[in-house]
């Protein structure tokens, strides 16, 4: 699996100056000790803090004479990515390729399994 993002977290450190030149500081690995993802849609009070909306945005050339040429992509929340195995997220999406829909509630489910208690967004394409 391959990932078409970028950490919005303490362990990116262009993201870390990014918040700390907003003013902000780090505690913990959070912003101010409070919000771990630097990047969110919600979170208004943090806004002040560093925590912008803006999205990482990446190109990737899909190359058609590959053995595979299927793609998926899986958008998702933290929910998802902080529970849930990558393997068994890579496993689950290459057997249910026929129906996003049956995809993404398979991985809502997988992160509940994972014991997630974050808010769970999947959408595949």
């Amino acid at each position: 699996m391959n990932a078409l993002t970028e950490v919005h977290r303490a362990s990116n450190s262009a993201e870390k100056e990014r918040v700390k030149a907003a003013g902000s500081f780090i505690s913990m690995n959070r912003i101010e000790g409070k919000l771990e993802v630097f990047r969110a849609f919600g979170d208004l009070k943090m806004k002040t803090k560093g925590v912008i909306a803006e999205p990482y945005v990446s190109r990737v050339v899909l190359n058609k004479s590959s053995a595979n040429p299927l793609y998926n992509v899986v958008i998702a929340c933290d929910g998802l990515w902080d529970f849930a195995n990558k393997e068994k997220i890579d496993s689950l999406v290459g057997s249910s390729f026929d129906s996003t829909g049956d995809v993404s509630s398979g991985l809502r489910n997988l992160a509940k399994t994972s014991r997630s208690n974050d808010n769970i967004t999947v959408m595949t394409v």
